[in-house]
């Protein structure tokens, strides 16, 4: 077994998360509504709300000692460099369960980190992108754990108003599947969508004779632009991505 020797100091993340995150308080956008008829989805009002720590809803009726920046930093620095595992409903998660490695011990190039908050309490989340199952996972720190937060594939990607989108090229024929989901304070989704285009004729375009799929209804191209226009429209979250090294400072 490979044991990780590279430090990642505490102060380090905390700069990097200065550096490159978004601010403590995180976006403030609303996240989008679909118009339409009989296909309309009712979003919740809002993404993630930005709730402070001591006002958050206790996970499972359990008592909650809130973390500070420091100490949440901190405790991501020791999963990082393998001193602590992280945890999941199931049980602790190992170092060697989060990353992949080559056999000389060598983090492959995919294997990433960064920080962004997610449930708007201002204290980030560790964010993971790696080769492991490819999955996209994301940790945050209380009651003196780091707990596994969301569990996704590495087509999801954060957005701007903290919910997570998905976007996947496919093939046979060309297509592109897309996926939009709200999460609670915990992690929880509470709203789920997805939608699909298809370039039926395989003509590099996307128009009127293609294929359309909203909540697993074909429509019309006029119909699917108006009704996913509101979850596309929303950014990308601005993540500082750090490649996970050996000797990551």
């Amino acid at each position: 077994m490979l044991h990780v020797k590279n430090g990642v100091p505490v102060l380090a993340l905390i700069c990097l998360l200065g550096a490159c995150a978004a601010p403590a308080d995180g976006p403030q956008a609303e996240p989008p509504f679909a118009s339409g008829s009989s296909l309309e989805a009712t979003a919740p009002e809002s993404a993630s709300p930005a709730v402070p720590a001591e006002k958050a809803p206790p996970k499972g009726g359990a008592k909650v000692e809130w973390p500070t920046l420091e100490e949440s930093m901190a405790a991501y620095a020791e999963v990082l460099n393998g001193s602590r595992n992280a945890r999941s409903d199931e049980g602790e998660i190992p170092f060697e369960d989060l990353f992949n490695r080559t056999e000389d011990g060598e983090f492959y190039e995919w294997e990433k980190y960064a920080f962004f908050d997610m449930n708007g309490d201002g204290i980030p989340e560790l964010h993971l992108s790696t080769g492991h199952g490819n999955s996209y996972e994301i940790y945050t720190y209380y009651n003196q754990e780091v707990m596994l937060w969301y569990r996704g594939v590495d087509y999801n990607y954060p957005l701007e108003n903290r919910a997570m989108g998905y976007i996947r090229y496919g093939a046979a024929p060309t297509h592109m599947d897309y996926q939009y989901r709200v999460l609670d304070f915990w992690g929880d989704t509470q709203f789920y969508i997805e939608f699909t285009k298809g370039d039926t004729d395989e003509n590099g375009i996307y128009d009127e004779r293609d294929d359309y799929i909203y909540k697993g209804k074909w429509i019309s191209k006029e119909e699917w632009d108006k009704l996913t226009e509101p979850y596309l429209a929303v950014k990308p979250a601005d993540l500082c991505w750090k490649p996970m090294r050996n000797d990551t400072p």
